[in-house]
C-alpha cells in the first residue's frame, strides 16, 4: 500500500489513508514530526528535502516516531502552508514543491505535508550544503523492520543523478509543445493541423497548453471525477457562468476534452461575438484551454482594442484558468507554457499599431511558471500576472505597436 501514497494528491487524501500512514510511519514515503519550530526547522527540513529529492512523500506533524500523538502548536488549516513555507525558506534551497493542511485524526490534529518529486532537485541544506534523500536506515533494527530515514548523498555519480532529472524533464515538455502529434487528443481539441511539417491551427483563436515538468499522476487524473471538475471550472471561469452553454464531454482513453460555447464582450458597436470554449486534459502530461472565433460570415467589423485590454480580457483569464487546473490536480513544481493567438484582426485591432498595422495571423510564444504560487500577489503582482505581461509585449512587438506600455 506504501507505494499508493506516491501516487495521492492532499486532495485525494482519505481518512483510512491517513491512518494507514500513521501506522506505518518512517517509510519510503512517510515520515513523522513532533513539531514545526525554531528548534525543530533543521530536523523537519531535511525530511521534506529528502522526499523531494527522491519520489516524493508525506510529513506528517503532531506524531512521535512510534507513530503516537503529541501536542504541538497548532494553526488553523488555512494557515499550514505558509506555517511549513517559513520553516523552509531558510533551511532548504531551492524551496520545494508542495502542500499542506491540518486534519483530524482519531479526534487528533495533524498537520499532513504533501511533498511532491521535485524537477528542481537536488535541493540542498542551506546551513551545510548537504543533499538529503530517502533511504533504508542505517540502525540495524530500523532496517529490519523496513524504516527509512532522510540520508545524506555522499558520492558524485548520486549527486549528478539527482542534477539530470532536471534536464530529462525539461526536454520531454519541450517535445510535448513543439510536437503536438505525441498528443493526439490535444492536437484535435485545439484544431492544429499538420501541413508542409509544421503544426498550425485551423482557425482563429487563442491556445495555452501547459506542461508540468513533474506530470507522473496525470495519468490518473486526467480520467477522474477531479479533473472533470476542474476543467469545468476552468472554462465557466473564461466564459462566465451566465454566458457558458456546456456541450457533451468526450471522454477518451487517454483523457477528457470538454467544450462549450459563449458569448465575448468587446466594446464597441459590435460588442458581442460568439466563442467556442474549450479544457482539456491529456495523460501523456499536458493541459489545453482554447477560446476560439473563426471566421465570421459575413464578415463582422473588428473592434479597435488596447493591448492592456486584450492582456486583461483574453491573455489573463486564459493563463489564470489554465493555472488553476493544474493547481487543483497539484502539479506543483516548474510547468512550461506555450501561447498561441490566431487571426487576432478577425475581432480586434490594436490601437497602438504603427500605421494601422493588423496584429499578426499567428503568434507563438512560451514561457514558464512555478506551482503553486504563480497566481499568489506578491509586491502588488503575481508570476501568472507578470507572464501575461510579457505575453502582451510580444504581441505588441510583432504588431509593429509603438508603445508597449498603458
Amino acid at each position: 500500500m506504501a507505494v499508493a501514497f506516491r501516487d495521492i494528491s492532499l486532495a485525494d487524501l482519505t481518512d483510512s489513508e491517513l491512518g494507514e500512514m500513521r501506522r506505518e510511519h518512517e517509510t519510503r514515503f512517510v515520515e513523522n514530526k513532533e513539531s514545526i519550530g525554531r528548534e525543530t526547522g533543521f530536523n523537519f527540513a531535511k525530511a521534506v528535502a529528502s522526499f523531494a529529492n527522491t519520489l516524493g512523500g508525506w510529513v506528517l506533524v503532531g506524531l512521535d516516531d512510534a507513530g503516537e500523538f503529541v501536542d504541538w502548536n497548532v494553526p488553523e488549516s488555512h494557515a499550514m502552508t505558509d506555517r511549513v513555507r517559513q520553516a523552509l525558506e531558510n533551511e532548504i534551497d531551492p524551496m520545494p514543491p508542495f502542500a499542506a493542511t491540518v486534519r483530524q485524526l482519531e479526534d487528533q490534529p495533524v498537520g499532513v505535508v504533501r511533498v511532491y518529486a521535485s524537477i528542481d532537485a537536488p535541493h540542498i541544506m542551506r546551513q551545510n550544503g548537504a543533499l538529503f534523500v530517502r533511504g533504508v536506515a542505517e540502525d540495524r533494527n530500523a532496517a529490519k523492520a523496513g524504516r527509512f530515514k532522510a540520508l545524506p548523498v555522499t558520492t558524485q555519480t548520486e549527486l549528478l543523478e539527482y542534477a539530470r532529472r532536471a534536464e530529462t524533464a525539461q526536454e520531454e515538455a519541450r517535445e510535448l509543445i513543439e510536437r503536438p502529434g505525441l498528443s493526439p487528443l490535444i492536437a484535435s481539441a485545439c484544431r492544429l493541423q499538420q501541413m508542409w511539417g509544421a503544426w498550425t491551427p485551423a482557425e482563429g483563436g487563442i491556445t495555452i497548453r501547459a506542461v508540468p515538468l513533474m506530470r507522473r499522476r496525470m495519468a490518473d487524473w486526467a480520467v477522474s471525477r477531479r479533473g472533470h471538475a476542474a476543467l469545468t471550472d476552468a472554462l465557466v471561469g473564461v466564459v462566465g457562468s451566465s454566458g457558458f452553454v456546456p456541450g457533451e464531454p468526450r471522454p477518451a482513453a487517454s483523457g477528457l476534452v470538454l467544450q462549450g460555447s459563449g458569448v465575448l464582450e468587446l466594446p464597441g458597436n459590435s460588442a458581442n461575438r460568439d466563442v467556442s470554449a474549450l479544457a482539456a486534459v491529456d495523460a501523456a502530461g499536458i493541459v489545453a484551454m482554447r477560446l476560439g472565433w473563426g471566421r465570421v460570415d459575413p464578415p463582422m467589423n473588428s473592434e479597435p482594442l488596447t493591448l492592456q485590454y486584450v492582456r486583461d480580457h483574453l491573455i489573463a483569464p486564459m493563463l489564470r484558468q489554465t493555472v488553476s487546473i493544474l493547481e487543483a490536480g497539484e502539479f506543483f513544481g516548474r510547468a512550461r507554457l506555450h501561447l498561441r493567438i490566431v487571426e487576432l484582426d478577425e475581432i480586434a485591432q490594436l490601437i497602438e499599431a504603427d500605421h494601422g498595422k493588423s496584429p499578426p495571423g499567428d503568434l507563438p510564444t512560451g514561457g514558464e511558471l512555478a506551482l503553486p504560487g504563480a497566481l499568489d500577489e506578491r509586491d502588488g503582482t503575481s508570476p501568472a500576472a507578470l507572464l501575461a505581461d510579457q505575453w502582451r509585449d510580444d504581441l505588441g512587438r510583432a504588431s509593429g505597436c509603438l508603445r508597449l506600455r498603458p
